[in-house]
């Protein structure tokens, strides 16, 4: 009995193993946009590339890697656009050829994240491995302070300085952004790295002590941001009030940019005449263009990916964070509900039994 114990064990460790070398990345077969490093790869893919990288070193057969997992392909997903700028991959040391490898790179526990420099000489020898708790929220702010930290900058770094007064924009990108935010916001540097890669699209951040722009788009709410078409028309979208998030700002970027390469969008938007220039003081009322004019067109399909997706994501993990809605807060979610036509969906039809 004993010894068949032991053989059914080993039987099942075999065939783990056997799985696990087959699989370039388990846990993560599923997530396309991250790179899937191995020991032939990981030294020349941090060595020769002109971009910053984040590693996560994991063994898939650990716990806390498993579940890590579920955060990590979050973080790989909603930084895809950063690649440009620093690239996202993992190695799975559970392998025998990998295993070697993270020794030598010396890891000594699961899971280990590393930044790496772009062209790192010596990524056996990493001095940024991030020692934070692990979440999605602090693993893109590592990111991000490992982007700004580089001095100097390589030159086709994006930069995070903050909009100065007087500043002459002379930008050949069909749009330039404003990002309108509070000092501890990272909205703006998150929008810059997605869009660092898109030479259509130019973002600046502006602080809210930017008196002079802030009047003269006559923002009210932070962040907000301003979408200027060719520098001569703009749109102002605010967020703060319902916390929109990033994905929501993308959105609205992406189909202002649409609405440019769209003949047919784009004289629809020049009917509404918004004109506005940049200056270093704020510009006579007669000048300032309303800034809440809104463009109505019908959406893409991307934007409609990305809509579905983000009402998805409130009310599969948002709202059922809350043990309890009530108030307000439950006359918020039903109107919500309500506008999303509930006779469309194989749910009982009134909203309260569907929020039940």
């Amino acid at each position: 009995m004993q010894y068949a114990l032991l053989w059914g064990l080993l039987l099942v460790r075999l065939a783990y193993v056997t799985r696990t070398e087959q699989a370039g990345c388990a846990l993560y077969e599923d997530v396309d946009e991250m790179v899937c490093l191995d020991r032939l790869l990981i030294t020349p893919s941090l060595t020769l590339s002109n971009t910053s990288w984040i590693v996560e070193f994991y063994s898939s057969w650990c716990g806390h890697c498993q579940h890590f997992a579920p955060t990590w392909k979050e973080i790989v997903r909603d930084t895809a656009a950063w690649s440009s700028v620093i690239r996202v991959g993992a190695i799975d040391c559970a392998k025998n050829d990998n295993f070697q490898k993270c020794t030598e790179y010396g890891i000594k526990g699961f899971p280990t994240i590393n930044f790496y420099n772009p062209g790192d000489t010596n990524p056996e020898h990493c001095e940024k491995q991030f020692l934070g708790t692990r979440s999605f929220a602090d693993v893109k702010s590592a990111m991000i302070q490992h982007v700004e930290s580089l001095n100097p900058p390589p030159p086709h770094w994006p930069s995070f300085n903050v909009l100065a007064e007087g500043l002459d924009l002379n930008s050949g990108s069909l749009l330039v952004v404003f990002v309108f935010e509070t000092d501890n916001s990272s909205l703006g540097k998150e929008l810059i790295l997605d869009y660092c890669g898109d030479k259509s699209v130019q973002v600046y951040r502006v602080s809210r002590q930017n008196l002079s722009l802030v009047k003269h788009y006559s923002i009210l709410e932070f962040p907000s941001i301003v979408v200027m078409f060719n520098m001569d028309r703009y749109q102002v979208f605010s967020g703060a009030s319902i916390e929109v998030p990033r994905s929501h700002f993308k959105t609205l970027i992406t189909g202002a940019l649409n609405s440019i390469l769209s003949p047919v969008a784009t004289k629809k938007m020049s009917a509404h005449n918004m004109h506005s220039t940049v200056t270093s003081s704020p510009p006579a009322p007669a000048s300032v263009a309303p800034a809440r004019r809104r463009l109505i067109q019908w959406p893409s399909r991307g934007q409609i990916t990305d809509i579905l997706g983000a009402i998805s994501y409130a009310l599969r993990r948002e709202v059922t964070l809350h043990n309890i809605i009530s108030g307000t807060a439950y006359s918020a979610l039903l109107q919500l509900v309500q506008l999303l036509d509930p006779s469309r969906w194989t749910c009982p039809r009134h909203p309260s039994h569907w929020v039940q």
